[in-house]
């Protein structure tokens, strides 16, 4: 699990939000999907895990690993000399409140 890496002593505070999570991601209106993007899919599962509180500890590592996995795991890679900036931008509004 995710949360291994980023968590020594994880905890799950919020375990059926976390299930939920996955119906969240493949919600449809109709014939059309809330959620067209992987790239959509993965700032739900961020945003959700990171605002949701679903974790003890770690909330915002946790959501933003469990995202960038989601995007590799469907087929998506980054560049090794990404811009620093973008990165430091990231985390700078991850931890603002």
């Amino acid at each position: 699990m995710v949360a291994d890496w980023h968590a020594s002593d994880y905890q799950i505070l919020k375990e059926n939000q976390l299930h939920y999570l996955v119906e969240i991601v493949s919600q449809r209106f109709g014939d059309t999907e809330l959620f067209p993007t992987v790239f959509q899919k993965a700032a739900v599962y961020a945003h959700h895990i990171i605002t949701g509180h679903i974790f003890l500890d770690g909330n915002k590592r946790i959501g933003m690993h469990s995202a960038l996995l989601f995007l590799v795991l469907n087929g998506c890679s980054f560049r090794e000399n990404i811009d620093d900036s973008i990165i430091e931008l990231a985390l700078r509004s991850l931890m603002d409140p």
